[in-house]
């Protein structure tokens, strides 16, 4: 400071101007870096406070994801999750799965109405076979409907005999018949009662013997149509009992010159096996 003032006296006197007090433009230069100093630190106080309000958010947004998606946390082991590629589209369905196939069709089978049917009862045939018009009969049927469908189908055939004495001779006769046709039942499918109908063609063929004079037997077959109608009840889910009426008309038959009808009407019990 002494120095300061014998310079600036010596200039007084040699005409000059002394020089600016160094320690003035320290002081300023000091401040104004104290001043920047003390800017970048409020400046990076900001910077922190803003990272850490950056952190809490992530932070929560993390665990609103663990808790709706299930992620595991840190502590468990990472799963690795299938990326949105890799996922299926859940509006479209493969038709071409060959399993739904499969469930569709055995569903299909499951609702089909098949039925194996015996019948055992008594045929009235018509006066060309006095004494052996009433006649026992046995036949198998087989009938199926598939679910949609108006009616389904039938076929089967069906025996007839009898015989007896009068006047000290011997009758006998016999039918046997082949058929096929539509089928029908009504109800509801879980009913224990199932009323159904059927009709369609039917082959007779009819032989009667005489024992008189050396007449032997004669035969004969017929085309005609048939028609016939019951119900059944159901004993179990597999088996069922019930009753069968049927009517055959048909064109005539000849028997040893004779003309005559052979239709019939029929009453049979009938014993039917579902599966």
């Amino acid at each position: 400071m002494v120095h300061y003032h014998l310079i600036a006296l010596a200039a007084s006197f040699a005409g000059t101007t002394a020089p600016a007090h160094p320690t003035i433009g320290c002081q300023d230069q000091e401040s104004l870096d104290v001043r920047e100093l003390k800017l970048d630190v409020r400046e990076l106080r900001l910077n922190s406070q803003e990272s850490e309000l950056r952190l809490s958010r992530i932070e929560e947004l993390l665990q609103q994801l663990r808790s709706g998606l299930l992620l595991p946390s840190e502590s468990e082991a990472p799963v690795d999750l299938p990326s949105p590629v890799d996922l299926p589209e859940p509006d479209r369905v493969d038709l071409g799965d060959t399993s739904l196939t499969a469930v569709t069709e055995e569903t299909t089978i499951a609702e089909d109405r098949r039925r194996v049917s015996f019948y055992l009862g008594k045929r009235s045939l018509d006066d060309l076979f006095i004494p052996v018009e009433d006649q026992s009969t046995f036949g198998v049927g087989f009938s199926k409907e598939t679910p949609g469908s108006s009616v389904g189908w039938e076929f089967g055939f069906l025996t007839s005999e009898d015989d007896e004495t009068l006047l000290g001779l011997d009758f006998e006769a016999s039918t046997l018949e082949f058929y096929g046709g539509i089928h029908k039942t009504f109800g509801d499918p879980a009913s224990k009662v199932h009323p159904f109908v059927g009709g369609g063609l039917s082959l007779m063929m009819v032989e009667l013997d005489i024992d008189l004079f050396g007449f032997g037997s004669d035969d004969d077959d017929v085309i005609g149509v048939y028609i016939h109608g019951g119900f059944a009840f159901d004993i179990t889910e597999t088996f069922a009992l019930g009753l069968d009426y049927r009517v055959f008309k048909g064109p005539d038959v000849e028997l040893f010159g004779i003309d005559g009808s052979a239709d019939y009407d029929q009453l049979a019990l009938m014993a039917s096996f579902s599966f």
